[in-house]
């Protein structure tokens, strides 16, 4: 985030932070919830306490969201007719990329326009 920050300010660009709620999924052989409620409210507030400490000095947007992370941050980014989608990679090993396909990616080749991949070490 803070990269961004100063990628916006220097080019006195907006910036939005889009924080995706993932909806509760259903076991398709149980039928039973395997994932609890989401109250975006809560989001919201996180996000907000999120944005307060990192002490960004851009007036950021803060949006959130309910859906598949990767759909929806290129769709806010087409709606508010963005120049640069910026994410960051969670340090997912390589098995996990494999096996449930990586946010970044998906955005990568989804996007309608350029997108910034921050990387993010892999804990050891």
């Amino acid at each position: 985030m803070r990269q961004a920050d100063a990628l916006a300010q220097a080019h006195g660009a907006r910036l939005c932070i889009v924080h995706v709620m993932v909806p509760p999924m259903v076991d398709p052989y149980d039928a039973v919830m395997i994932a609890p409620h989401i109250d975006p409210a809560n989001g919201r507030r996180a996000l907000a306490d999120f944005v307060r400490k990192l002490g960004l000095k851009t007036d950021a947007e803060q949006v959130v969201v309910l859906g598949l992370a990767d759909q929806e941050i290129v769709a806010t980014a087409q709606a508010r007719q963005a120049d640069l989608i910026i994410v960051s990679n969670t340090g997912m090993s390589t098995a996990g990329r494999l096996l449930l396909g990586s946010v970044a990616d998906k955005v990568v080749r989804s996007a309608h326009a350029p997108v910034l991949v921050h990387r993010v070490p892999v804990a050891r």
